[in-house]
């Protein structure tokens, strides 16, 4: 059964908050039927440096059992809502 999720996120022209974290344990195979909750972690924001990686600390998925499915959701337009992110380091232990 998995416990945590971390992971690291860059980001860089901050206009907006685009990114979001969000967790499912029925994935239908289409992410758009799939019935997603959002995660709350740290990410990246106004606040970092551009390209600063930033930790997102432990967070707890232990109730998405051994079916979790993870996913990153970025929501922009231009002109305003441009902001540049990076993810890496993701681990599900």
């Amino acid at each position: 059964k998995y416990k945590t999720l971390s992971f690291e996120t860059a980001q860089a022209f901050h206009n907006h908050d685009g990114l979001t974290v969000w967790a499912t344990n029925n994935y239908t195979g289409d992410t758009k039927t799939t019935v997603w909750t959002q995660i709350t972690a740290t990410l990246a924001s106004s606040a970092s440096a551009d390209h600063a990686w930033v930790k997102s600390g432990n967070v707890d998925i232990a109730t998405y059992g051994t079916k979790a499915r993870i996913g990153f959701k970025y929501v922009g337009a231009a002109p305003n809502n441009t902001t540049s992110y990076r993810v890496d380091k993701i681990k599900i232990q």
